[in-house]
């Protein structure tokens, strides 16, 4: 299936649901995110930033050229992100709509530089969500996206490895926590809340175990790891 197709598969307009039970949903979560940010050391909000200017400086010099200081108005429109990605992987985007302001040819760009990254090997818990960048819901996870896609280019020979940020004089805790005012600092603890690991893999074993003693019961002693495996992904 094209990447255009997978596009409109994976990401066209979903079902209309209940929006009552919706906005609720989301009102809890962001509770819940912001009481998780309260508990968040300034460290990790740090190292956050050092990753940050990290990116930006990736970008810049695979590109060669000058992102605004405000990584969104930079990103946003998903251009940027899809010459990115034609450069570490030619011919992954199959096209890129350039000088448009309409909101879906601009989410259009950045869904297929989603689909394109989780095809060149980003892990799925690293990739974000379109409305993260589309509507700037989450610039962190956009940030810690393209952190992970310079990973792993680098491992796969792009020349261009992401740089080394250093905890020193501009970089280090203490001037960074100068830099941003305590709201600032609040709103983007609360988007490193969403910010996913990867699953610990003994705990998905055990979790795998338990699922084929399940399907050995139900199936009289014979294990169907083809189930399994569906249970599992």
């Amino acid at each position: 299936m094209s990447r255009v197709n997978r596009v409109s598969q994976n990401f066209g307009a979903p079902a209309r649901a209940d929006f009552k039970s919706s906005t609720n949903g989301k009102r809890f979560q962001h509770t819940m995110n912001v009481d998780a940010a309260k508990k968040m050391p300034d460290s990790r909000f740090c190292e956050f930033i050092r990753t940050l200017r990290s990116v930006r400086s990736w970008v810049e010099e695979t590109l060669d050229i000058t992102l605004n200081d405000d990584l969104f108005i930079s990103l946003k429109s998903g251009v940027i992100l899809c010459y990115l990605m034609q450069q570490i992987e030619p011919g992954s985007i199959p096209r890129i709509q350039e000088g448009t302001d309409q909101n879906f040819k601009q989410r259009e760009n950045i869904e297929f530089f989603i689909l394109a990254a989780s095809d060149y090997g980003v892990p799925r818990h690293r990739l974000f969500h379109p409305p993260d960048l589309c509507d700037n819901d989450c610039m962190v996870t956009v940030v810690e996206c393209l952190a992970e896609l310079a990973r792993v280019s680098y491992k796969k020979g792009f020349p261009v490895a992401l740089p080394e940020v250093k905890k020193e004089e501009y970089n280090s805790d203490e001037a960074i926590m100068k830099k941003y005012s305590d709201e600032e600092v609040k709103r983007l603890k609360t988007q490193l809340v969403r910010v996913k690991e990867p699953s610990n893999g003994k705990v998905k074993k055990m979790s795998e175990v338990i699922l084929r003693r399940k399907l050995e019961l139900l199936t009289g002693g014979k294990g169907d790891s083809e189930c399994l495996d569906i249970l599992t992904c």
